[in-house]
């Protein structure tokens, strides 16, 4: 069942019919602010760490 969706959820994204929204960015090395924003719940989207 997890590898199905897993294909699934890929099929999608190749095909461009998935909206991913990006809440922040962090350098690597903030990583640790990072993890504060998100366990502080004031995100809306994912948090991206650059390296």
């Amino acid at each position: 069942m997890a590898v199905q969706l897993a294909v699934a959820r890929g099929a999608a994204a190749a095909a461009g019919r998935l909206r991913i929204v990006v809440a922040d960015s962090y350098p690597l090395r903030e990583a640790a602010t990072a993890h504060r924003t998100i366990m502080a719940g004031h995100t809306t989207g994912k948090i991206v760490l650059v390296p």
